[in-house]
């Protein structure tokens, strides 16, 4: 475990549990879902703070093929979704790359010694950084493909905050049909009903499982893609940048205390989808080639 601080805010990470981000207190208040213990990371670690996903969600029965070759992740959900979920550096053991007082880089490495690389032949890295200032998160995720082949890649952040009063993402005016009950988007597009995450919405409302593409909004007279969580006297925006195109939200029961706004790049089980890349989000990142993806926590003024 490593503390960042600057002012009144507090970052803590756990590279041991995948580099996971787990705690952010903000000048008193908990606003991640913090593990307690710590160690419950090794068991549910997409219930707290910000961990990675890469790929991100579901691809159904851990197969899909990409430039004419079969790739084979672990079948990590059982029947009868019979899927891989969360991706392949969930639980690994990051190492620390660059610290400061405020500052902190992680890194992940994967190569030929992971168990899945078999199925999945494509080295890559991984690098995290987190900086605080006195009113601000900023995280980047760094992809760099090592490899002497095409990346075949989509990514996303598990974001558990603690459960606002209220709270309100940007999405386009409709969502993603999810069919039951391997929980797998079936192409389809549905309006929104009655349950519109655009406009306020209370997450004890009920269990929520929503699949949308991130749409753009307004927040204090500007453009905004991101979610707005008001915990009452106290509101904050979790701003992320355009190349994360899609949002999973979810929490698993009315009252669970907690909820995730997940920005993806991609879709769920997206390389098994007939869309073209620019609407399913997956895509591939060139030999020896960087992408960044930069997302914000901050606090406002009530909307």
């Amino acid at each position: 475990m490593i503390s960042i601080s600057k002012g009144r805010l507090t970052a803590t990470a756990y590279p041991q549990y995948g580099g996971n981000l787990a705690r952010l207190n903000w000048k008193g208040l908990e606003l991640l879902r913090a593990p307690e213990p710590p160690d419950i990371l090794a068991e549910m670690p997409e219930h707290y703070g910000l961990p990675v996903l890469f790929p991100p969600n579901r691809i159904a029965d851990g197969r899909f093929t990409w430039n004419g070759r079969c790739c084979e992740l672990p079948l990590n959900e059982g029947r009868p979704r019979y899927n891989h979920i969360h991706g392949l550096v969930l639980r690994e053991v990051w190492t620390i790359a660059d610290q400061s007082d405020d500052y902190l880089v992680m890194e992940y490495r994967y190569g030929q010694r992971h168990e899945a690389f078999a199925g999945f032949p494509y080295p890559f890295c991984l690098r995290l950084s987190y900086r605080l200032s006195d009113d601000c998160l900023t995280q980047e995720l760094v992809v760099q493909n090592c490899g002497d082949t095409p990346l075949p890649y989509g990514l996303g952040f598990h974001s558990a905050f603690n459960a606002p009063k209220r709270l309100r993402i940007t999405t386009e005016p409709w969502r993603w049909e999810i069919l039951q009950p391997r929980h797998l988007p079936s192409e389809r597009r549905l309006p929104w009903g009655d349950f519109d995450p655009n406009e306020w919405l209370d997450p004890s409302w009920g269990r929520i499982s929503v699949h949308a593409p991130v749409g753009i909004g307004q927040l204090v007279g500007r453009p905004f893609r991101g979610a707005v969580l008001d915990y009452g006297e106290r509101v904050f925006a979790y701003e992320i940048d355009d190349k994360f195109s899609q949002w999973f939200l979810w929490t698993p029961e009315p009252n669970s205390g907690f909820i995730c706004p997940e920005p993806m790049s991609c879709m769920v089980n997206a390389p098994n989808l007939a869309l073209p890349p620019e609407t399913s989000g997956f895509t591939e990142l060139a030999p020896g080639n960087e992408v960044s993806y930069r997302s914000t926590i901050r606090e406002i003024a009530s909307p």
